[in-house]
């Protein structure tokens, strides 16, 4: 998932284009990937390894990959789903030092089995909600077997940010 060669099965189609939102408006959802990697519309790969105090972390920053997207009633049957377009990106975490944001640390290293995950709706009139969360993999050794079903959620935190 996180060289971006895997997606969800809840995709609508390419992980780049516009995608219209209910109640009017658009998303670019490549502009809005480079929006987290970089600040930018476009992002250069030294623009992603630059250190600033939102990525500190060099060329172990995030390099978000699309990995769900689509209407939000597309999703699952919901009795009275809300009119808007979600997104999802993931991450590696900046534990690691190895210098590859495109794969996971291996087992004995920092960071090893976590990853990041932004989760963005779109709605009528620019309303927009974001969320992030660091999500370990719950494992009881490095044996293959030993990994638990499911995930731990490490910290998570609602986005408050300026709409640009």
């Amino acid at each position: 998932m996180l060289s971006g060669s895997t997606l969800s099965s809840f995709t609508d189609g390419a992980p780049t284009g516009v995608r219209p939102l209910p109640g009017g408006g658009v998303v670019d959802l490549g502009i809005a990937t480079n929006m987290l990697n970089c600040g930018r519309a476009n992002c250069t790969e030294a623009q992603m390894d630059a250190n600033s105090r939102a990525r500190p972390w060099g060329a172990n920053n995030a390099r978000w990959r699309l990995y769900a997207y689509g209407p939000l009633d597309q999703l699952a049957p919901l009795s009275r789903p809300e009119p808007c377009y979600l997104t999802v990106w993931i991450a590696d975490d900046g534990r690691e030092e190895d210098g590859d944001p495109a794969s996971d640390a291996a087992v004995e290293e920092a960071g090893h089995g976590i990853v990041r995950v932004h989760a963005e709706t779109f709605g009528a009139s620019g309303a927009r909600r974001a969320i992030e969360a660091e999500l370990k993999r719950a494992c009881r050794g490095a044996a293959p077997d030993a990994c638990l079903p499911g995930i731990r959620v490490q910290s998570w935190q609602e986005l408050r940010q300026a709409i640009p």
